[in-house]
């Protein structure tokens, strides 16, 4: 079960939450897109996925999200498989959930003003 708003608005995260579809290399999709948002305010960016921030993250799952999928797992002690299933949006969600309550210090959430919402409840902003 997701906790945050910003992922558990997503049928797509949800599912790979519980690992019934994870998110993995070629998938597309509004899931892929917040999760993609996600990372970057968590400090990985992704000059290709945005344009160089120029957009939006994509929500093309390719090489870049890939390589910074990696990366986040293994900072965070997880298998870096590239793969995104419950363990590794386990732990991205209870950063984002955090940052959502206000419990997090360094909120990442918070230095950039632009709204990342699902575009299945109402759009990007």
């Amino acid at each position: 079960m997701l906790n945050s708003r910003l992922f558990s608005q997503s049928l797509q995260l949800r599912q790979a939450s519980v690992n019934k579809s994870v998110l993995k290399n070629g998938d597309k999709g509004n899931g892929v897109s917040l999760y993609q948002a996600a990372l970057i305010r968590c400090g990985h960016p992704m000059p290709l996925t945005t344009r160089n921030q120029s957009t939006y993250p994509d929500g093309i799952f390719g090489k870049e999200t890939e390589d910074r999928t990696r990366q986040f797992q293994r900072e965070n002690g997880l298998y870096a498989d590239g793969v995104v299933g419950k363990n590794t949006l386990g732990v991205l969600d209870t950063i984002v959930a955090k940052a959502e309550s206000g419990l997090h210090d360094d909120n990442p959430f918070q230095r950039h003003p632009r709204t990342y919402q699902s575009k299945e409840s109402g759009g990007v902003k």
